[in-house]
């Protein structure tokens, strides 16, 4: 409809948990009336409204206000008498829970009277609006909507039409398009809205006499009418019953939230024909469209049509009206108590909390004026302790113990602002450890050990948890309902223990060190939750058939962990720009299902120890940066390229054989490329980019990779309990961990370029592998070996490590040398002669007591990796010089070694070079200095592929650096220059890998 204003559906969405919150049978009324003063006498026309704190009382020409906190009545700012009067019958007063008094000011039967107008509380003073379109008269009504910020009025009576008609403050003027009421209203018609998406009416008197017993319901979304149970006004002896003179509805649940399903109201004045004045009062309740008595009043209602009830702290008032010397009239006003009132500082029945409390009888409200309370409550009864507005009520608890300690089962809890436990374990805002069924409905808890301790079955919805050591925690109940709190700026946010079946709904989670935990909670429900810039997100542990559904989770470091939880729904979760996104550990038979990973550090992942484990219902309809989720189970023969896979988000191989994979990019995920027990597979030209783990085998035997680049993961490449797999060609750099194998045999490690990592090729527990033909460079760590023993390591290059090789634990019979002549590993800091020129150093070059390589080679095995731009470039290095301290400074596009010989030996090189490198380099143009001179000898020859250097030197040791061309007499002082910078350079990278970081285009020395 197109009146009704989006915020509508927040204020329906707030009516209805507030009603849910409020159980029915909490509600506890005094159970009389009590006379409470003489006032004005009634005149012709007159109606009333409460403000909350105040009445107003609109009769015949004037206009009066009522404060029950000082028993004071005054006359106020006579209303305008644009035909020389003011009120008649049909006046109606509506209040816009703000500044102003809107009324209706009635007709007699043969007037055509159509006057609005509004009455400033702060000002004293009155506004004529825009006429109503029709006539008005006894049928008239007035209420306040806040969904549209509107008037909406019933006009008109016994002898014209009643229309529902809306008025626009904003526009000043009157629409018609609301529906009409089914049939006309008149006397003791009244309207009220009910704080959602419904107004309720009573019809009235439609001819004197002929009394109805109408209750309707409108709709402001559907924009129609429905007749709800009669008012039971039964005849008294000798009438006809029904609704007459002075029929009133009162709706006080936008004060009291423990009023929210009620609807309080007046049959009025049956006095004509039957004279008889009604006094019977009684309550609507909402959610079951049922009617009950209330105690009678101490006096009949009085004639002329207008609403008679007003609510202001914490009573419903009625007015008598009409002249004393009329049936039923007279200047009596009466009270019915809903709430005790607690002020501080003012008239009330208390001054502190725990006084009421005391005093109170189970089930009673208790109303609490703002101000700030420094108390330690115990509520020992089963009350609702209501605040006036949380923004200004404070129970403050000074910095000791709980703030608030129920020990009684269903309380209510609302509208305070509840600050300063004290801080020790356990101390709370609330603490709810021995209560159940109680709600905590829109209050502030901030500055506590605890924000919200709960026991079991609470309710909290709507509350401000925030800057306590834990926001809400619950350690063994369960069964509770967590709906739209804002919980931010704790240490924990949401963290519930042995909390089985709890609902979470709509709860914005943000700032917090942990988002939302739950532990050992069972049939857990998360949804539509907002998490955002949190350091944990969601983490489930223990806690199997949970559901997470609908959540929104930005700017966390944590996602969506769930751990040793099974058969868990994962639906429709939005994940974007957090460090890590949906993580499952030993989570077998869960099932996720349209869930959206973007821009995640690590977007989806998937952990077990058992074949059981991985089996879960993964489809493509999760997707990781727009690109589908392949969780594959059971295949066999199958080929993954892009042809037939152009989009890849995520992919993991579950039981498969027989598997080709090529020609792929896995990016940002836990796992690159997941293969769990899956054999007899080629990986074969993909990169792994930026993921936890690069490539990860679990209890996989038998698979080749090879030719692809693993750049930039915590984990390359990861064996586990994997067999028999070959790694073959591949680049791995800038990892944390360059590849690692745990319980893993035979595994081939051959031909790989390790760079950069932190470990370059970890083993642990992994005997009988072969690591062969590797070239080794820039690591932090070479290799590190861990409890294993029986591994060929031979035939490599180590050029550049801070530690060629560590070694923990029980590693021995390793074997780092295939024999003589074959040799063993090049070490570039070997730097030791090979006097009888086999290109073997003639000591072994010593690891540690039981592992050495007693062949060492002089020269590199294989081409050292140049890399350049992101490629990996091999120069081919051959010398009758031991070779050592190979350098390539990117910065100063050199590349440098160390030669040594025999004093006074002739000594040479050959360099092999790639053209492309030469031109990127050099722009073929540069320059051999042999200690800073250019050499004895120098020939250099490219065909189409490679630059050929030759040159020779006598032997001592002398330092051979390669640099772009200058002429001779800037030789010298650029060397010097450069010399400098490898220094600087050296240094740094030497620092910067200590903390575990590197670079992908420069050796260490």
């Amino acid at each position: 409809m197109r009146r009704i204003v989006s915020g509508f559906i927040l204020t329906l969405l707030l009516t209805g948990i507030l009603a849910l919150a409020f159980n029915v049978s909490q509600v506890k009324a005094d159970g009389s009336w009590v006379w409470v003063r003489d006032t004005v006498t009634g005149a012709y026309g007159e109606a009333v409204v409460g403000t909350g704190n105040a009445l107003y009382i609109a009769t015949g020409t004037s206009f009066y206000h009522y404060l029950p906190a000082n028993d004071s009545f005054v006359e106020l700012a006579s209303p305008p008498k644009p035909d020389g009067y003011a009120f008649k019958t049909g006046a109606a007063l509506a209040w816009d829970f703000n500044d102003h008094i809107y009324a209706l000011y009635g007709a007699a039967t043969d007037d055509s009277r159509r006057y609005f107008y509004r009455y400033s509380i702060s000002g004293n003073s009155w506004q004529a609006l825009a006429n109503t379109t029709y006539d008005q008269g006894e049928g008239n009504a007035l209420t306040w909507v806040s969904v549209d910020n509107c008037i909406y009025a019933t006009i008109g009576g016994e002898q014209r039409p009643t229309y529902l008609m809306r008025y626009d403050p904003s526009t000043n003027s009157w629409s018609d398009t609301p529906a009409d009421p089914p049939d006309g209203m008149g006397d003791g018609a009244s309207l009220v809205w009910t704080g959602g998406d419904y107004l309720y009416a009573l019809r009235g008197e439609f001819l004197e006499t002929d009394a109805l017993y109408d209750y309707w319901r409108y709709s402001l979304t559907d924009n129609s009418w429905t007749a709800m149970a009669d008012i039971p006004a039964l005849p008294h002896s000798g009438g006809s019953g029904g609704v007459g003179d002075g029929g009133s509805l009162l709706y006080v649940g936008l004060w009291l939230p423990s009023h929210t399903d009620y609807i309080y109201a007046l049959s009025g004045n049956q006095a004509h024909p039957d004279n008889i004045p009604d006094n019977r009062t009684y309550r609507y309740t909402i959610s079951t469209n049922s009617w009950e008595r209330l105690a009678d009043l101490p006096f009949g209602v009085g004639y002329y049509v207008g609403c008679r009830l007003g609510y202001a702290e914490g009573h419903i008032y009625v007015w008598q009206g009409a002249p004393s010397t009329w049936t039923g009239g007279g200047d009596d006003l009466a009270k019915y108590r809903l709430a005790w009132i607690v002020d501080d500082d003012g008239p009330a029945d208390f001054h502190t909390i725990q006084e009421a409390i005391n005093a109170a009888n189970p089930g009673d409200t208790i109303y609490v004026k703002a101000g700030t309370y420094y108390e330690n409550v115990l509520v020992n009864k089963t009350v609702l302790l209501i605040g006036e507005n949380r923004e200004n009520t404070f129970i403050d608890g000074g910095g000791n113990d709980t703030v608030l300690k129920v020990t009684v089962n269903d309380v209510t809890i609302s509208n305070f602002t509840i600050q300063h436990s004290g801080g020790e374990w356990a101390d709370s805002g609330i603490d709810l450890s021995y209560s159940a069924n109680s709600h905590i409905v829109d209050n502030n808890i901030l500055n506590n050990y605890f924000g919200i301790g709960l026991g079991y079955n609470n309710t909290l919805t709507q509350n401000n948890v925030f800057n306590n050591q834990w926001g809400i925690r619950e350690y063994g109940g369960g069964n509770h309902v967590l709906i739209g709190n804002n919980v931010y700026s704790n240490h924990e946010g949401i963290y519930l223990y042995e909390s089985g079946n709890t609902i979470l709904i709509r709860n914005n989670v943000f700032g917090n060190d942990f988002g939302i935990t739950l532990e050992y909670s069972e049939g857990s429900n998360i949804t539509s939750n907002n998490l955002h810039s949190n350091g944990g997100g969601i983490y489930i542990g223990w806690s199997s058939n949970s559901y997470l559904l609908n959540n929104t989770i930005s700017n966390n470091a944590g996602g969506i962990t769930i751990f040793d939880s099974f058969r868990c729904t994962l639906m429709n979760n939005t994940l974007s720009n957090n460090q890590e996104g949906i993580r499952l550990s030993f989570c077998h038979g869960s099932k996720l299902k349209g869930n959206k990973m973007t821009s995640n550090g690590y977007n989806f992942g998937v952990y077990d120890w058992t074949l059981l484990g991985y089996f879960l219902d993964v489809d493509t309809s999760n997707l990781v940066n727009g690109k589908p989720v392949y969780y594959m189970i059971n295949q066999t023969n199958l080929i993954i390229e892009p042809t037939s896979f152009p989009q890849i988000g995520y992919l993991a191989l579950i039981n498969s054989t027989n598997i080709t994979i090529r020609n792929q990019t896995f990016a940002s995920n836990y796992q690159g490329l997941l293969l769990a027990y899956t054999t007899n597979s080629l990986i074969e030209n993909v990169k792994a980019i930026n993921n936890k783990e690069g490539v990860y085998l679990w209890d996989s035997n038998d698979n080749v990779l090879s030719r692809s680049n693993v750049l930039d993961n915590e984990y390359g490449i990861y064996l586990f309990s994997s067999d028999r797999n070959a790694l073959v060609e591949n680049a791995i750099g800038n990892n944390t961990e360059g590849i690692y194998t745990s319980q893993s045999t035979y595994s081939s490690i051959i031909g790989n370029t390790v760079y950069s990592n932190k470990y370059g090729i970890h083993l642990y527990w992994s005997p009988r592998g072969n690591v062969t033909d590797n070239n080794i460079l820039s690591n932090e760590y070479g290799i590190y070996l861990e409890d294993l023993s029986i591994n060929n390591i031979f035939h490599n290059n180590f050029l550049g490590n801070i530690y060629q090789v560590s070694i923990s634990g029980r590693s021995y019979d390793n074997i780092w040398d295939s024999g003589y002549p074959s040799g063993g590993n090049f070490w570039d800091d070997y730097g030791k002669l090979d006097t009888n020129g086999d290109f073997i150093g003639d000591t072994p070059y010593i690891i540690n007591d039981n592992n050495q390589d007693r062949y060492p080679l002089v020269v590199p095995h294989d081409p050292i990796p140049i890399i350049w731009d992101e490629t990996i470039y091999p120069v081919e290095l051959r010398s009758n010089s031991t070779i050592c301290r190979i350098r390539f400074i990117a910065l100063q596009r050199t590349i440098s070694f160390n030669v040594t010989g025999a004093d006074g030996t002739l000594g040479f090189c050959n360099l092999t070079i790639p053209n492309t490198l030469v031109q990127d380099l050099w722009q073929g143009n540069f320059t051999v200095l042999v200690d800073g001179t250019e050499p004895f000898i120098m020939n250099n020859w490219t065909d189409d592929t490679n630059t050929y250097i030759y040159f020779t030197y006598q032997h001592s040791t002398h330092e051979v650096i390669i640099i772009p061309e200058f002429s001779s007499s800037l030789i010298l002082p650029i060397l010097m220059i450069v010399t400098l910078l490898v220094l600087i350079v050296h240094k740094s990278k030497r620092k910067a890998f200590n903390v575990g970081t590197g670079t992908a285009t420069n050796f260490k020395s």
